[in-house]
């Protein structure tokens, strides 16, 4: 598999459960589970390290502290803040090429074009 191909796939695998993963954050605040919000923030944490979305990243770094501080309110503010981020990272590499939105039916799904990466 080439270094396009492989990139392809990361990224589109990120983009596609980003969504899911954000959902699990706010679940665990529901539930007044800071060990649950800590984890999970964690868990995003390093997916966002892995396609350096740094941004993402940092603000799970922050919901996994004040998780682990048991400041589950300052947590729960950060929730918009991460969706806005992933919104934005969504619609850079679309704006760049590297992504479509394949149809109008399924608008959360993006899919990377290959064509378009540029790899050194």
């Amino acid at each position: 598999m080439g270094d396009q191909s492989r990139a392809s796939n990361v990224v589109d695998g990120f983009l596609n459960d980003v969504p899911r993963q954000l959902r699990k954050p706010k679940e665990r605040l529901d539930a007044g589970d800071a060990h649950g919000v800590r984890l999970q923030a964690h868990t995003l944490k390093g997916v966002s390290a892995a396609v350096s979305t740094e941004a993402l990243r940092a603000l799970c770094f922050q919901m996994q502290e004040d998780a682990a501080a048991g400041v589950l309110s300052r947590a729960r503010s950060l929730l918009p803040r991460l969706e806005e981020q992933f919104e934005l990272l969504k619609a850079t590499l679309k704006q760049s090429g590297w992504v479509a939105l394949p149809d109008q039916e399924s608008p959360h799904s993006l899919y990377l074009k290959p064509s378009n990466l540029m790899l050194g």
